[in-house]
């Protein structure tokens, strides 16, 4: 009876030892909050947004870190731009944001969602920036799209697991994102 209850417990440590290394891939997936050079936001509205993506990022259990090979990226598209009929005029902006998370390298896309928020301004420029600070990292969409995007890099990482060991590159990687839009 006592040797059934010994190799017991040795199997429910083996089983929790094996389901902790599985977890530890969820907490090293760093990703890299990124946003091409080729969009023309201002720089205002580029901080703001790279800051609501690290701020998402982190409450959705993945690290932010820089120069990754895994990242996120964003691109804003504007719906509808008004003036108001009010005085003073001011503008309305509607913008549709799309959040994608993917191997920057390679250019694998493992999830992608868009948010669409309005944003009110005495200029174009403030209704635009009005907008993109709508966008919180609390937005209970953001949890399905990393929860998807984490289940993707996990489930590439076990089929490859010699990328999984790879050091972080030293300096900024070329990203490759142009089929992503």
């Amino acid at each position: 009876m006592k040797r059934i209850f010994i190799a017991a417990m040795l199997l429910c440590a083996t089983i929790g030892l094996w389901a902790q290394d599985n977890q530890k891939l969820y907490e090293i997936i760093p990703l890299t909050p990124y946003i091409s050079a080729e969009t023309n936001m201002a720089p205002e509205a580029e901080a703001l947004l790279l800051n609501r993506m690290r701020q998402a990022t982190l409450k959705n259990g993945l690290a932010a870190m820089d120069n990754q090979v895994y990242i996120i990226t964003t691109s804003v598209n504007v719906i509808d731009k008004q003036l108001t009929a009010t005085v003073p005029q001011n503008w309305v902006v509607e913008v549709e944001v799309h959040f994608f998370i993917g191997n920057g390298i390679d250019g694998t896309l493992y999830a992608s969602m868009a948010l669409t928020r309005k944003g009110v301004g005495a200029s174009e420029e403030k209704a635009y920036l009005s907008a993109i600070k709508a966008i919180s990292a609390n937005d209970k969409a953001f949890k399905p799209f990393f929860n998807k995007g984490k289940q993707r890099i996990i489930e590439e990482l076990l089929a490859q697991p010699e990328q999984a060991e790879q050091p972080a590159p030293a300096e900024q990687p070329e990203y490759n994102t142009s089929n992503w839009q």
